[in-house]
């Protein structure tokens, strides 16, 4: 009995929605229609059905449907002629290989053709993610699957330890030497992951590893509900009992996961536990990040406008501040560490030519025109800066295109980047 009863293609932008027609009687249906949320795999079936029908045809949807229902929409991103098997969430992160050799298929199950093999120490751009496998970039720039539990994949977060106590191992797996012990409550840098471990950094600057069943990480990710609806959990597994229901993309903050679970946080503040299977994940965004910063030092220095110059002030318990003392002040809001003296921060950051200057960025001039930085202040855009000019003036605003100022003018640089 075939699983599918009709297919059609639909227009998409530059590719097309591939409507398929699940045969109602057939076991995947059934699963659907019964309202769990691990139905039994597809990837394999939907791969040969896209190879042997579109492998020439870019999908950039497909849609499982019984009866007039959707019941499932799983986004792509490539052809699955290339990349074959299951929707991959969007990532942007590298990995280094663990294994001796690490074989590249051309989809997410071992099922799929090798196409590639790695080695030992490989650096690698990973793009996706489906289940326990990573959709990598290679050098020439083809595409390909390879398993989670041989890639050691490079983070930047945080994590807190749950268990009393927590070994931290030379290596990904018990057989590796024990080097240190966490305790209940320690934070720790996460900087990779291997299978079920997280590689750290130790407050001494040693790495090591740690099982994930015992740290509870801070992810920097959302995530987009791809199942027309999806049951929210008490717990990582459908033994749980249903708290919530999200619906066909609903955006949502992912703050942890566990095996083939991710936890997050609802609206309304309440924490859950979802299927990895219809979530698509996106990381945040570096340029957010960096973008954030920058609308927080505006915002700060918008919030000292007409606080006193005071000479040799760098915070507001002195009364006020001096023009560097007032860029350091607020850039430390961001976390950006700045010299004292101007001529000194005028060294910082990347040296920006006058027609890129951007917001946030730190303008530096001469009173004396003579080409030797003496004054800060910060660019917020449309030729204008926030500064603390001299005694008996105030943190304000100033239109550096007017001719004094431009006369003045020595350099720019950029902090955050």
């Amino acid at each position: 009995m075939s699983w599918y009863t009709d297919y059609k293609l639909i227009k998409d932008g530059d590719g097309y929605i591939l409507a398929i027609y699940l045969n109602q009687d057939s076991e995947f249906a059934k699963e659907f229609l019964s309202n769990k949320e691990s139905p039994l795999k597809l990837e394999d079936k939907l791969a040969d059905l896209i190879k042997e029908k579109f492998s020439n045809i870019k999908i950039n949807t497909v849609k499982l449907i019984v009866g007039a229902v959707t019941v499932v929409s799983i986004p792509f991103y490539a052809s699955m002629a290339s990349a074959a098997g299951a929707a991959p969430s969007s990532t942007s992160q590298t990995g280094t290989v663990t294994a001796s050799s690490l074989n590249v298929r051309a989809g997410p199950s071992t099922s799929h053709s090798i196409m590639h093999t790695l080695w030992n120490g490989n650096q690698i751009n990973v793009i996706g993610e489906s289940g326990n496998w990573y959709n990598i970039r290679l050098s020439d720039g083809r595409t390909g699957w390879v398993s989670k539990d041989y890639i050691a994949s490079q983070m930047n977060t945080t994590g807190t330890v749950t268990a009393t106590r927590l070994n931290v191992r030379t290596g990904p797996s018990t057989s590796h030497n024990i080097m240190h012990t966490l305790w209940n409550g320690n934070r720790v840098n996460i900087i990779g992951e291997s299978g079920n471990w997280y590689n750290i950094r130790l407050s001494d600057g040693r790495t090591g590893w740690v099982s994930k069943d015992y740290i509870a990480s801070q992810m920097n990710k959302t995530g987009t509900v791809t199942a027309t609806r999806l049951n929210v959990r008490t717990g990582p597994s459908t033994s749980h009992s249903i708290m919530h229901t999200l619906w066909n993309g609903n955006r949502v903050n992912v703050i942890d996961e566990s095996d083939g679970w991710y936890k997050i946080r609802l609206s309304d503040g309440r924490t859950g536990w979802v299927s990895k299977t219809y979530l698509q994940i996106t990381e945040t965004n570096q340029q957010d990040t960096k973008q954030q910063k920058i609308d927080k030092v505006i915002a700060t220095a918008k919030s000292l406008i007409g606080t006193p110059y005071v000479y040799g002030g760098e915070s507001l318990q002195e009364g006020g501040f001096d023009c560097s003392g007032f860029t350091q002040y607020v850039y430390k809001q961001v976390g950006v560490s700045l010299n004292r003296i101007s001529s000194d921060q005028a060294v910082q950051g990347i040296y920006v030519s006058r027609s890129n200057i951007q917001p946030g960025d730190l303008v530096f001039f001469s009173f004396n025109a003579n080409n030797k930085v003496d004054h800060v202040g910060i660019y917020i855009g449309d030729g204008q800066m926030i500064h603390s000019p001299r005694t008996g003036d105030t943190v304000k605003t100033t239109n550096i295109n007017v001719s004094y100022w431009q006369q003045r003018y020595v350099t720019a640089r950029r902090l955050i980047y």
